[in-house]
């Protein structure tokens, strides 16, 4: 036999070799086709899984709104009455409230002027920014104001700047440096906060700091 016809019986051989595995694996399929289903299954329930963790660790909603005070810094003589104004920024997030729970001052160095002489105890001059006032309070020897307005009638309010939520008359009555800030936390609901859809989006609360001259 010539090396010729040996070197394409090998080739044959090869040949036919091949194709018996080849059908041998496509009847394993055929005869069992649940372990094909079942891989499926166990890639698709594994993709359930993979975005349901993913809902579970999805971040909080976006804080963008901002609360501060005008002026942030200034110098006043002691007899001098002044204005203070709490400004607040939703940077186009549609709100329902405002809690200012508590604005902290130094009272041993200013006094709250009542804007409201027709109702007992102190209050600030409410703005115009929400309708509905739900709180207004003084605490003049404590040193702290509760303020809070919210929304009516499915009406929510947004803004893209800075606008007048409160504002604070006071006299200057001690010498020396004083503060006033917000009570906030992050994620806290018994502070200053500021409300969408029963999310606190206030992102940065900043107070101011002051100086009282004179003897």
């Amino acid at each position: 036999m010539s090396r010729t016809i040996k070197n394409y019986i090998i080739i044959i051989a090869i040949l036919c070799a091949g194709v018996f595995i080849f059908f041998g694996i496509m009847l394993g399929r055929r005869a069992a086709p649940g372990n094909f289903n079942a891989g499926l299954n166990f890639y698709s329930e594994k993709k359930q899984e993979e975005e349901q963790n993913k809902e579970i660790i999805a971040p909080p909603p976006y804080r963008v709104a901002t609360m501060s005070l005008s002026p942030d810094e200034s110098q006043y003589a002691i007899g001098e009455i002044f204005i203070v104004d709490v400004l607040i920024n939703t940077n186009k997030e549609p709100i329902d409230g405002v809690d200012i729970r508590y604005l902290v001052f130094d009272p041993e160095a200013v006094e709250i002027i009542d804007s409201e002489k027709n109702m007992p105890g102190t209050q600030i001059e409410a703005g115009a920014l929400m309708p509905v006032t739900m709180a207004n309070e003084v605490d003049q020897k404590g040193g702290k104001i509760l303020f809070s307005q919210i929304v009516s009638g499915g009406e929510r309010f947004q803004n893209n700047t800075n606008e007048v939520f409160a504002r604070i008359h006071m006299k200057a009555i001690k010498s020396g440096p004083w503060n006033m800030s917000f009570d906030f936390t992050p994620n806290a609901t018994n502070d200053a906060n500021i409300t969408s859809l029963g999310k606190d989006i206030l992102f940065q609360a900043q107070g101011g700091s002051y100086e009282i001259y004179g003897k």
